[in-house]
């Protein structure tokens, strides 16, 4: 899956530092899904990883879109979704560059943003597949 473009443009136009264990995952999956529906445990938190934003042009699947409209100011960068509504995001400016963190809303309705993984790699090698 080619995002190199959209990649570029958010390092350049907003500042961000996407880590290259990220950039070299993303150009090695062929689809959006190809890690879809994927569980990821995190304390006691069960999450449903479902697909990876891309290059699609529509800001609703965008990966610079998405960031461009719904975050341009923030430390994280959304970069995919689970079935629970979570957003899953990369830690882009600031401490703990390349950390991956889950914003959720709990119980509550309370926003959260747990941090799942130090690294994006360590992130891939947590997600468990799900019953599908």
């Amino acid at each position: 899956m080619n995002c190199e473009n959209s990649l570029e443009k958010l390092e350049n136009e907003f500042g961000l530092s996407i880590s290259l264990e990220y950039k070299n995952f993303i150009s090695s999956i062929k689809s959006p899904l190809e890690k879809g529906f994927y569980e990821l445990k995190s304390g006691n938190n069960l999450f449903v990883f479902n697909n990876f934003l891309s290059e699609t042009n529509e800001r609703n699947t965008d990966l610079y879109e998405w960031y461009k409209y719904s975050s341009p100011n923030f430390d994280y960068m959304p970069f995919g979704f689970g079935v629970y509504g979570e957003t899953f995001e990369l830690k882009v400016k600031g401490d703990e560059l390349g950390s991956v963190y889950v914003k959720f809303t709990d119980e509550d309705d309370e926003i959260c943003n747990v941090k799942v993984a130090e690294t994006f790699n360590e992130f891939i090698s947590k997600l468990k597949p799900g019953d599908n």
